[in-house]
């Protein structure tokens, strides 16, 4: 595909709307299309079309907060810092649902599980002991008992009363 004909595909599917361009095809969760079977970036195949230097490992976003937007002149290109500073700006890794989805993850890795939890709440065992005892340092056990780490993200009353959890 030629740089003229991507231009017209491009220019086929997306809309003027005020300063900004929007884009009409896929979007799952930057606006792309498929080339050759592949599906790429459109903001980068802009970026790139224009002469911009493109680093690798970079996320190319838009400056005016529009997920849709394929504006040349709102076109940015991000390290991976930047991108998460700028989303976490907005609220992008935060909230509740993130804060269990992130914890589910690490738990799947983790030598413990819920009943294992419940078990050392509920023991009087010394941290020391318990932590021989299930395999992990007694400075997590004591994080346990004291609800700073496996918390219960089912309950909508989980860390009622606790300002320190």
């Amino acid at each position: 595909m030629t740089k003229d004909q991507l231009m017209a595909a491009i220019a086929e599917r997306s809309v003027e709307e005020g300063e900004c361009v929007l884009w009409l095809g896929g979007s799952a969760k930057v606006p792309h299309v498929h080339i050759q079977g592949r599906k790429e970036n459109i903001r980068k195949l802009l970026a790139i079309l224009r002469g911009d230097p493109i680093v690798p490992g970079t996320f190319f976003g838009c400056s005016c907060g529009n997920p849709k937007c394929i504006a040349e002149e709102h076109i940015v290109q991000r390290t991976r810092l930047q991108h998460a500073r700028h989303f976490g700006k907005q609220g992008a890794y935060s909230g509740p649902a993130k804060t269990a989805k992130m914890a589910a993850t690490k738990r799947a890795r983790s030598k413990l599980d819920d009943e294992k939890v419940a078990a050392i709440r509920a023991s009087t065992k010394t941290l020391k002991e318990l932590g021989e005892e299930f395999g992990v340092a007694s400075s997590y056990v004591g994080y346990i008992r004291a609800g700073k780490l496996w918390k219960n993200y089912a309950s909508p009353f989980a860390g009622l009363g606790s300002r320190n959890a």
